[in-house]
């Protein structure tokens, strides 16, 4: 990508008003959650994230998933 199309992509980015979570603020959360799921801690940050937001998480890891399912996180399905 030219310098031009990246500065275009980067506006239609932030043009979606998504919420921007710094990785640092959820380390503690996701380090208690891998502990206690015995899940890698960098997944364990998308699962607090999702659990401090009260948000849907998708995944296709199943181990993730049930991870998710044990401490109440809801997932999102694909099925119609």
């Amino acid at each position: 990508m030219d310098l031009a199309e990246v500065e275009r992509a980067v506006t239609h980015l932030l043009a979606l008003q998504i919420v921007w979570v710094a990785a640092a603020t959820l380390l503690r959360p996701a380090v208690r959650l891998a502990a206690d799921l015995g899940h890698p801690v960098y997944d364990c940050i998308y699962l607090a994230l999702a659990a401090s937001h009260s948000a849907i998480l998708a995944t296709a890891d199943d181990r993730l998933r049930r991870g998710a399912e044990r401490v109440g996180v809801r997932l999102w399905s694909a099925r119609r």
